[in-house]
């Protein structure tokens, strides 16, 4: 009975198929072509164009299946959105205004997905779809026909499922069936009421404005069900923008997260947590302002922080960092149970931040090859830090992987001695993204450390690479900077390495080849053993002879 239900069904379909090509005849048209000459398929062939899908239905050489929404399908989905009125480009606006909240202000790739729902591989006519009892799509879960051969069930059981009005319409590159509705990928339905917390954490995009907001212990604030406020969102490309403002270089958001964080722990001290309380505070307004009430104030007055002022375009936030963008208005009056949230392109910054300025890493010379400033810190077998300038001969010190070694020289140890330091900044910890940054490395830029499992010169090291933590786990380099400080010493170990600021480096530079410096050194190693710190310090003087040796390469 069921059987006979289909059979019945597609037949119906197939004579309606047949009335159509008494007037028009498709078979010499591709599938973009039957789409563009059918007036009722203007909203399929506007968001064709708008995912830059139209070369893949108009592709002569493909072999493809497309179940084509009308454009009434369209207006009953924006109808399901919230819509409200007949207009039909109103209607596609309203649908992109829905997907691009999903997607943090960018409805390309949630439009893309839908569209690829309706495409299957391959020629599937309507005795193949009622034989395989449904598709599979090129994007998405299978498609599944219903009993009645005409019904279409998706992925999204909250909204009325298409049915197939028009079935077997030939393309020279394949198929198309006519669909009185919009097949979903996705659950949609009437959004469910949901805190400003809720639209945060059920959005990919604001991932970084979660971690921000977990560690900043503010994801309360927002999950307050009694609370009454206004967010101005920043996506993850808002917090990766912010990153390269301090100098970061690349695209992976989770490294720029700790970039930010690296450069908030040098604002604060050592402290990175009061700093992004303060900006995150900075974005958020007390009450409901919507954004036809942050046009007529002209801005809006946030927790913490000066006035915001909205700009003449009616989109650009104008915060108190002159120096850096101004962040933009994406998507307003996102409604939430204890609010409203606008969503924006860029992080408001409460306090003025100069953009960092890459500068030229120096090239290695002589005077500049071989030292730590003085207010580097190493840690004693007693676990006290120290600075560099307060280090002896005779100090056991970390070296890394939990071992501890003698310092028995100094090439260099002048504290009135000013230099220009390459500077590392490194990412947090996988563990914790939000704690246990180390400070900046800086080290003279012929000086050796472990980069990417080899020994290289600081010179080279670039952003991404891979440095060594003293429990062996990887730190990954966020930022690299060049800055003046004071102080050159160098101290020398057993070991040949030593443990600054929290990563391993060597006590070798490129002032001497490794090899021959090792060699040189092998006696004063010995005379330290017999003599201990007695005999230290020697090597200071001995430094002035490192010109008359062969130099190390950049990496060993």
């Amino acid at each position: 009975m069921a059987r006979f239900g289909v059979a019945s069904a597609l037949a119906a379909a197939t004579a309606a198929v047949a009335v159509a090509a008494a007037t028009a005849t498709t078979s010499a048209m591709t599938i973009a072509e039957i789409a563009s000459g059918n007036p009722n398929l203007s909203l399929l062939v506007r968001a064709l164009t708008a995912a830059n899908m139209v070369d893949v239905v108009a592709d002569p050489n493909a072999s493809l299946t497309v179940f084509a929404p009308t454009d009434a399908a369209f207006v009953s989905l924006a109808e399901t959105l919230g819509f409200e009125g007949n207009n039909k480009s109103a209607a596609f606006e309203a649908i992109v205004a829905a997907l691009a909240g999903l997607n943090g202000g960018d409805p390309i790739p949630p439009l893309t997905a839908v569209l690829q729902y309706h495409v299957a591989a391959g020629v599937v006519r309507s005795t193949d779809l009622v034989a395989a009892g449904g598709y599979m799509p090129l994007v998405g879960s299978n498609v599944t026909l219903a009993g009645d051969g005409m019904t279409l069930m998706d992925a999204a059981p909250a909204v009325a499922d298409p049915k197939l009005t028009q079935t077997d319409i030939n393309a020279t590159n394949g198929i198309v069936h006519l669909i009185d509705g919009v097949l979903l990928p996705i659950r949609v339905g009437t959004p469910q009421p949901t805190t400003i917390a809720g639209l945060v954490v059920g959005n990919p995009d604001f991932s970084l404005l979660l971690s921000a907001l977990t560690a900043a212990d503010l994801v309360g604030v927002v999950a307050n069900a009694t609370a009454s406020l206004t967010v101005f969102a920043p996506t993850n490309a808002a917090f990766v923008s912010l990153a390269k403002t301090f100098g970061f270089e690349g695209t992976n958001v989770t490294e720029a997260y700790e970039a930010i964080v690296a450069e908030l722990t040098t604002l604060g001290g050592g402290d990175p947590i009061p700093t992004l309380s303060t900006i995150l505070q900075y974005h958020v307004a007390a009450g409901e302002l919507r954004a036809s009430d942050v046009v007529a104030a002209g801005g809006f007055m946030p927790l913490a922080g000066p006035y915001v002022t909205l700009a003449a375009d009616g989109v650009m936030l104008m915060d108190a960092a002159p120096a850096v963008a101004d962040p933009k208005l994406t998507v307003t009056d996102v409604n939430a149970t204890n609010g409203v949230l606008h969503i924006i392109d860029g992080v408001l910054l409460p306090i003025a931040i100069e953009p960092a300025t890459p500068t030229p890493t120096p090239t290695p010379t002589p005077d500049e090859s071989a030292c730590f400033p003085a207010d580097a810190t190493v840690t004693l077998a007693s676990g006290e830090a120290v600075r560099m300038d307060a280090l002896a001969v005779g100090d056991a010190v970390a070296v890394g992987g939990g071992r501890f070694s003698d310092v028995f020289a100094f090439s260099h140890a002048d504290a009135d001695a000013a230099s220009t330091f390459v500077e590392l900044t490194v990412g947090a910890p996988a563990a914790d993204a939000c704690a246990a940054h180390e400070r900046p490395l800086r080290l003279t830029p012929g000086h050796y450390l472990l980069v990417n499992g080899r020994m290289a010169a600081a010179s080279t090291v670039a952003v991404g690479d891979v440095l060594l933590r003293a429990d062996g786990s990887a730190a990954v380099v966020a930022r690299v900077a060049t800055r003046r400080g004071a102080g050159l010493f160098n101290p020398h170990t057993v070991d040949g390495s030593i443990l600054v600021d929290g990563i391993v480096t060597s006590t070798y530079t490129t002032a001497v080849e490794p090899r021959v410096a090792a060699a040189a050194l092998t006696p004063l190693r010995a005379l330290y053993a017999v003599g201990g710190g007695r005999l230290g310090g020697f090597l200071t003087e001995a430094s002035r002879l490192a010109g008359l040796l062969p130099r190390g390469p950049l990496v060993v």
